[in-house]
């Protein structure tokens, strides 16, 4: 099922949004290198879908390393012979209030949520650009509406969509279209381990989340954020660029949890 359309995909193991976007995108015909940290997940994801028949390879490597932007751009290019699409996924969450953050961790939460999302875009503009590719950058709803002990989080999401939108009105004129992703809660081993440091109970924890804070009353998952995401890379969405989409199932819709 491989085909011509190539996407780099950060942060794409594991059992979080970026596995769900590998996934559909290889699903949907895509060649997609998986770029992540974790070398074994990513390792095994290719291996799960090129057991599919689905075109994948993994690409180990830290996004806020120096090179990094050059060895994921030529990894892509030189595995398939064009990039046409970047999903800047990879991310990291940080859950203490303003007075306890310390310089050291900010840098380093800006480092890859940010910086990395900036300069990786940078590299591949000029491939995206010759191929008529595009890029959707995955954000947050933090980015709009955030809790306490999100600060840091909460400020590298919202200036995702600054970025978003500044890129594409450079790039809209040279056939470039750049989006952004904001998800809500999404159900995922990933999403679970993190949600484990905070409450006692995760499973009850995201019932209640679903039934309170949604208007839908289920759980989105990886593979929904990965349906949006190919959508948005795809010519079904030629005029779509600058854009935000939320998929929360209803949490920024309303005032307050649902009765």
């Amino acid at each position: 099922m491989a085909s011509a359309q190539t996407a780099i995909v950060t942060g794409g193991a594991g059992g979080g949004i970026g596995h769900g976007v590998s996934t559909v995108l290889a699903q949907a015909g895509w060649n997609v290198l998986i770029a992540d940290m974790d070398h074994d997940a990513a390792v095994n994801l290719q291996q799960a879908l090129v057991g599919q028949g689905l075109s994948a390879k993994a690409l180990k490597v830290d996004l806020t390393e120096a090179d990094a932007p050059d060895r994921v751009v030529e990894a892509a290019a030189s595995w398939t012979g064009s990039l046409n699409g970047l999903v800047n996924n990879a991310g990291v969450p940080l859950n203490k209030t303003a007075t306890d953050i310390t310089d050291d961790e900010f840098d380093a939460l800006m480092g890859l949520n940010l910086r990395a999302v900036f300069r990786l875009s940078r590299q591949a503009l000029p491939q995206l650009q010759k191929a008529g590719g595009n890029i959707v950058n995955i954000a947050s709803v933090h980015a709009r509406a955030t809790l306490a002990t999100f600060t840091a989080y909460a400020a590298s999401k919202a200036a995702v969509e600054g970025l978003t939108r500044g890129m594409a009105a450079d790039f809209g004129p040279h056939g470039v279209r750049v989006n952004c992703v904001l998800p809500g809660l999404v159900d995922g081993p990933q999403s679970r381990r993190i949600l484990a440091e905070l409450v006692d109970d995760v499973e009850a924890f995201m019932d209640n989340w679903t039934k309170t804070n949604q208007l839908l009353p289920y759980a989105t998952t990886p593979e929904d954020v990965g349906k949006l995401v190919a959508f948005l890379l795809s010519e079904d969405a030629r005029s779509i660029t600058g854009q935000s989409v939320v998929i929360d199932a209803g949490t920024l819709a309303q005032l307050g949890g649902r009765h």
